[in-house]
């Protein structure tokens, strides 16, 4: 008995998909993830952008290994989604890369290939979220507000990290770079930890 066929996925009939007021190119790649792309990114924004950042953390270094130039095409392209989204879902989009920064940041571990994807994790991290929020609303609500206050505090740790590692000059660069964006819409939160350091 000849085993049963799969169906081939239904095809993308559009390339781009309008999300506000910017469009999503949608590459046949991604829909093999998300089966009804389309509709999800117009219908179901909160799912769609759940699910783009899950995918952005499982193609991280330190859950994948060495990147490939593949791999590194693919982190770069969710991440220039991720920067396009969180000018209309900022709040949703900065929690989930905290969250993000937190559990790359307790994974840390120790020999010249882990902590090569450790470091490198975080740069891709830190790096979206400073593109984040230099595109960030000028409005900020309470909620956002929390989260900058709990970024503040994740990102700090950045500043002086005690290791001699090469990679440790380059996130040094990017977590000030992250407090500056963050100093532009939330300056007396910035200023007021680093001055109790």
């Amino acid at each position: 008995m000849a085993p049963a066929r799969m169906s081939p996925p239904t095809p993308v009939t559009s390339p781009v998909v309008q999300y506000g007021d910017f469009e999503v190119i949608v590459r046949q790649r991604i829909c093999m993830f998300l089966p009804d792309f389309p509709s999800m990114a117009t219908q179901k924004p909160v799912e769609w952008v759940t699910a783009l950042i899950i995918r952005f953390e499982e193609q991280l270094p330190c859950r994948t290994g060495p990147q490939t130039q593949h791999s590194r095409f693919n982190v770069e392209q969710n991440k220039e989604c991720l920067i396009q989204i969180s000018r209309y879902k900022f709040n949703l989009v900065i929690s989930g890369l905290h969250k993000i920064l937190q559990k790359v940041n307790d994974m840390r571990s120790h020999g010249p290939d882990l902590e090569k994807n450790y470091y490198e994790s975080l740069l891709i991290v830190l790096d979206t979220l400073e593109k984040c929020l230099s595109s960030q609303p000028k409005d900020t609500t309470r909620d956002e507000a929390m989260n900058v206050k709990l970024l503040l505090r994740e990102t700090c740790q950045f500043i002086d990290p005690p290791n001699d590692h090469p990679m440790v000059v380059q996130l040094k660069n990017l977590a000030s770079k992250v407090l500056f964006a963050l100093s532009l819409n939330n300056f007396l939160t910035v200023f007021n930890r680093i001055s109790a350091r």
